[in-house]
């Protein structure tokens, strides 16, 4: 659904970052610095052309297109 979502703001977005904070992973994996009080995935996400932040459940699946 979030793809259909970001497909309506871009017709070429594409998923740059996203987080699962129960399950505790997220993509990149790579990254574990913070930068600001914002994780790494997050920054990750913001720096490669994130434009569009979407949230399920207060930041219980986060995903960042761009």
């Amino acid at each position: 659904m979030t793809d259909v979502l970001a497909l309506l703001e871009n017709e070429y977005t594409t998923l740059v970052a996203w987080n699962d904070r129960e399950q505790d992973i997220h993509s990149p994996r790579c990254l574990k610095c913070e930068f600001e009080d914002a994780p790494g995935w997050e920054v990750y996400g913001r720096n490669h052309g994130g434009r569009l932040r979407i949230s399920i459940n207060n930041d219980r699946f986060v995903l960042i297109y761009s």
